[in-house]
């Protein structure tokens, strides 16, 4: 009998990362805004643990871990991996978000616009993931592409749009509070102009 469970991947997406891996990994270490990751770096303990959930190219856990951190990376891109490695030195897990199996072993747990791919469905069981792997009290960073719409770009990527309210629900109820949020807007590697939303949370449960 197949699983009513989906997987939280989408092969076309990955698929668009392998085959321009080299010219999004230099597009995503242009202008980066840090203001985040320095706040996620401040309220972490020092020497702590991280996974950077849908690394990329590798930019924020070679941050991370150059201030001290022990890192995670993980991406579903194999591509994307290797210039992780080549450009950082990162050994990245080749890996989707569906299998994640620590438990309480993480300080904090960063999702820099890598939810956003994930087919809908699924996210609720990658929030169930992300809940039992984050240490109580640990903190978790989300960004994803604002609305309520799910697409694909001109790059044929997949996009899942969330609203504040509607991933602070999904949130609470897998055990997070104190949440923050913010919306900016930006463009997308596709060139397109879009409102991104950056949401903090803290397991609380």
């Amino acid at each position: 009998m197949p699983s009513t469970n989906p997987r939280p991947v989408d092969e076309a997406t990955v698929a668009f990362y392998d085959s321009n891996a080299a010219a999004y990994a230099a597009w995503t270490g242009n202008d980066r805004d840090t203001r985040f990751r320095d706040r996620m770096i401040g309220r972490l303990p020092g020497g702590g643990s991280v996974l950077d959930l849908g690394c990329g190219a590798g930019w924020d856990s070679a941050a991370f871990v150059a201030a001290g951190f022990h890192v995670v990376a993980v991406d579903a891109s194999r591509e994307l991996a290797r210039e992780a490695r080549k450009t950082h030195g990162l050994d990245v897990r080749v890996m989707s978000f569906d299998q994640i199996r620590e438990t309480d072993a993480f300080d904090g747990i960063w999702a820099s616009y890598s939810l956003q791919h994930v087919p809908r469905a699924g996210l609720p069981a990658v929030i169930g993931n992300i809940s039992r792997a984050l240490k109580p009290a640990g903190w978790l960073y989300i960004g994803v592409q604002k609305g309520g719409d799910t697409r694909r770009d001109r790059l044929g990527r997949l996009y899942c749009h969330h609203r504040t309210d509607d991933l602070e629900a999904m949130l609470s109820n897998a055990g997070f509070g104190e949440f923050t949020s913010e919306v900016a807007v930006g463009t997308g590697y596709d060139g397109s102009r879009c409102e991104l939303l950056n949401l903090e949370a803290k397991r609380i449960a």
